[in-house]
């Protein structure tokens, strides 16, 4: 949850000289695979043992439907901005609009649509 955090809030962390994960990264690469990864650990019903599983599943859905999946798709927008950047991924190289995605438009939802369909498949 707090890398979502941190991705969402990137613009206002880094004019706020606030340093994250994100902020001081130069590999988006590697964070979209560590992001991706943790997220998957953590949707392992094995950590929800004692706990209803439907309730858990609709429960994760939620969290993949409203944070998890969104915040992919601003990992995915990253990583092609960080292509045309010689040095990987420099946040003041990018404007506001560049880095804060509009997820109203068509092809974000579609692309937050499609993560969270690949997440959902992990559960058991």
């Amino acid at each position: 949850m707090q890398w979502s955090n941190d991705i969402f809030d990137v613009y206002k962390d880094q004019e706020s000289e606030i340093r994250t994960l994100i902020t001081s990264t130069s590999n988006i690469e590697d964070i979209e695979m560590k992001f991706s990864k943790v997220i998957h650990d953590a949707y392992q019903y094995k950590h929800f043992n004692g706990f209803d599983r439907k309730e858990v599943k609709k429960y994760l859905t939620i969290l993949s439907l409203a944070v998890f999946s969104r915040a992919r798709v601003a990992l995915h927008r990253w990583k092609s901005l960080s292509k045309k950047t010689e040095e990987g991924f420099q946040l003041q190289a990018y404007t506001r609009e560049q880095l804060i995605g509009d997820m109203e438009k068509k092809e974000n939802s579609l692309m937050a649509l499609q993560y969270h369909v690949q997440l959902m498949e992990t559960l058991l």
